[in-house]
Protein backbone atom coordinates (compact mmCIF):
# COMPACT_ATOMS: atom_id res chain seq x y z
CA UNK A 1 0.00 0.00 0.00
CA UNK A 2 1.19 3.42 -1.01
CA UNK A 3 1.13 6.00 1.85
CA UNK A 4 -1.53 8.38 0.99
CA UNK A 5 0.37 12.04 1.65
CA UNK A 6 2.32 11.04 -1.11
CA UNK A 7 0.07 10.57 -3.45
CA UNK A 8 -0.64 13.01 -6.45
CA UNK A 9 -4.39 12.76 -6.66
CA UNK A 10 -6.59 10.66 -3.46
CA UNK A 11 -10.33 9.99 -3.97
CA UNK A 12 -12.05 11.09 -1.07
CA UNK A 13 -15.69 9.81 -2.04
CA UNK A 14 -18.18 8.81 -4.83
CA UNK A 15 -20.99 11.24 -5.49
CA UNK A 16 -23.74 9.94 -7.19
CA UNK A 17 -26.95 12.00 -8.60
CA UNK A 18 -29.29 12.00 -11.50
CA UNK A 19 -27.48 8.98 -13.32
CA UNK A 20 -23.93 10.76 -12.89
CA UNK A 21 -21.28 9.55 -11.23
CA UNK A 22 -18.04 11.84 -10.18
CA UNK A 23 -15.38 11.28 -7.98
CA UNK A 24 -14.40 13.87 -4.75
CA UNK A 25 -10.88 14.33 -5.53
CA UNK A 26 -7.61 15.63 -3.21
CA UNK A 27 -5.33 17.24 -5.43
CA UNK A 28 -2.11 17.73 -4.49
CA UNK A 29 -0.78 21.54 -4.42
CA UNK A 30 1.84 20.87 -6.85
CA UNK A 31 0.38 19.03 -8.96
CA UNK A 32 -2.06 21.92 -9.83
CA UNK A 33 -0.32 22.94 -12.63
CA UNK A 34 -0.28 19.85 -14.28
CA UNK A 35 -4.38 19.48 -13.90
CA UNK A 36 -4.55 22.44 -16.55
CA UNK A 37 -3.66 19.91 -18.94
CA UNK A 38 -6.27 17.25 -20.16
CA UNK A 39 -7.52 15.08 -17.28
CA UNK A 40 -9.17 11.85 -19.18
CA UNK A 41 -11.06 8.96 -17.87
CA UNK A 42 -10.49 5.58 -19.81
CA UNK A 43 -12.11 2.83 -19.90
CA UNK A 44 -10.49 -0.93 -19.16
CA UNK A 45 -9.42 -2.77 -22.15
CA UNK A 46 -9.66 0.50 -24.43
CA UNK A 47 -6.44 1.75 -26.16
CA UNK A 48 -4.47 5.32 -25.22
CA UNK A 49 -2.49 4.95 -28.28
CA UNK A 50 -1.31 2.29 -30.53
CA UNK A 51 1.99 1.64 -32.22
CA UNK A 52 2.48 3.77 -35.18
CA UNK A 53 0.28 6.61 -34.03
CA UNK A 54 1.71 10.52 -33.84
CA UNK A 55 3.05 10.97 -30.51
CA UNK A 56 1.82 14.64 -29.94
CA UNK A 57 1.10 13.44 -26.26
CA UNK A 58 2.76 11.78 -23.09
CA UNK A 59 0.78 10.92 -20.05
CA UNK A 60 0.66 10.37 -16.23
CA UNK A 61 -0.77 7.80 -15.16
CA UNK A 62 -3.30 8.64 -11.90
CA UNK A 63 -5.58 6.35 -11.08
CA UNK A 64 -5.58 2.51 -12.77
CA UNK A 65 -2.80 0.29 -14.46
CA UNK A 66 -1.47 0.32 -18.17
CA UNK A 67 -0.20 -2.12 -19.67
CA UNK A 68 2.75 -1.25 -22.44
CA UNK A 69 2.31 -3.75 -25.62
CA UNK A 70 5.08 -4.07 -28.41
CA UNK A 71 4.24 -4.73 -32.12
CA UNK A 72 5.04 -8.27 -31.46
CA UNK A 73 3.35 -8.86 -28.14
CA UNK A 74 0.24 -10.84 -29.23
CA UNK A 75 -1.08 -12.05 -26.02
CA UNK A 76 -2.67 -10.56 -23.40
CA UNK A 77 -0.26 -9.93 -21.20
CA UNK A 78 1.54 -6.43 -21.48
CA UNK A 79 5.40 -6.20 -22.11
CA UNK A 80 6.14 -3.59 -19.84
CA UNK A 81 3.63 -2.20 -16.70
CA UNK A 82 3.12 0.62 -15.77
CA UNK A 83 1.58 1.88 -12.57
CA UNK A 84 -0.02 4.71 -10.48
CA UNK A 85 1.84 7.87 -10.42
CA UNK A 86 4.52 6.77 -13.82
CA UNK A 87 4.79 8.06 -16.85
CA UNK A 88 4.47 6.59 -20.16
CA UNK A 89 4.10 7.61 -23.99
CA UNK A 90 7.36 9.81 -23.10
CA UNK A 91 9.75 7.47 -26.28
CA UNK A 92 7.98 9.27 -29.08
CA UNK A 93 7.58 12.75 -27.74
CA UNK A 94 11.07 13.09 -26.89
CA UNK A 95 12.28 11.79 -29.85
CA UNK A 96 9.58 13.58 -32.10
CA UNK A 97 9.48 10.16 -33.46
CA UNK A 98 6.03 7.32 -34.07
CA UNK A 99 4.93 5.29 -31.27
CA UNK A 100 6.60 2.29 -30.93
CA UNK A 101 4.56 0.59 -28.74
CA UNK A 102 0.57 0.65 -27.51
CA UNK A 103 -0.80 1.56 -23.69
CA UNK A 104 -3.55 -0.46 -22.69
CA UNK A 105 -5.76 0.22 -20.13
CA UNK A 106 -5.91 -3.23 -18.21
CA UNK A 107 -8.14 -1.80 -15.64
CA UNK A 108 -10.52 1.69 -15.69
CA UNK A 109 -7.50 4.85 -15.71
CA UNK A 110 -7.53 8.16 -14.88
CA UNK A 111 -4.42 10.17 -16.99
CA UNK A 112 -3.54 13.20 -17.74
CA UNK A 113 -1.92 14.67 -20.60
CA UNK A 114 1.66 16.45 -21.52
CA UNK A 115 1.39 17.75 -24.90
CA UNK A 116 4.57 18.13 -27.25
CA UNK A 117 4.45 21.81 -27.70
CA UNK A 118 4.31 22.05 -23.34
CA UNK A 119 6.75 19.58 -22.67
CA UNK A 120 9.19 21.59 -25.29
CA UNK A 121 8.26 24.55 -23.76
CA UNK A 122 9.29 23.32 -20.43
CA UNK A 123 12.75 21.54 -22.05
CA UNK A 124 13.78 25.16 -23.59
CA UNK A 125 13.50 26.67 -20.14
CA UNK A 126 16.54 24.27 -18.80
CA UNK A 127 19.97 23.31 -19.37
CA UNK A 128 20.53 22.04 -23.01
CA UNK A 129 22.62 19.77 -21.60
CA UNK A 130 19.52 18.00 -20.16
CA UNK A 131 17.51 18.19 -23.35
CA UNK A 132 20.47 16.13 -24.96
CA UNK A 133 20.91 13.28 -22.70
CA UNK A 134 17.06 12.90 -22.04
CA UNK A 135 17.44 11.87 -25.67
CA UNK A 136 19.93 10.04 -25.69
CA UNK A 137 18.75 7.93 -23.55
CA UNK A 138 15.32 7.57 -25.26
CA UNK A 139 17.19 6.36 -28.13
CA UNK A 140 19.56 4.07 -26.75
CA UNK A 141 15.98 2.55 -24.82
CA UNK A 142 14.36 2.17 -27.97
CA UNK A 143 17.52 0.44 -29.51
CA UNK A 144 17.34 -2.05 -26.43
CA UNK A 145 13.88 -2.64 -27.33
CA UNK A 146 13.73 -3.04 -31.14
CA UNK A 147 14.01 -7.05 -31.68
CA UNK A 148 17.87 -8.30 -32.80
CA UNK A 149 18.75 -10.11 -36.17
CA UNK A 150 20.76 -12.58 -37.01
CA UNK A 151 24.16 -11.37 -37.71
CA UNK A 152 23.24 -7.75 -35.39
CA UNK A 153 25.18 -6.96 -32.38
Amino acid sequence: PQDKSRRSLTILRKVTANNFSWDIIFIRPSWLAIMANLLAAVSKGKFVFLAGDVAWYFFLLIKGEIGIFLPTNETKEPNFPVGENEIFGEMGVIEDSLRSAGARCMTDCTVISLSKKEYEKKLNESDPFIKGLLRLLSIRLREMLKPKTLGSK
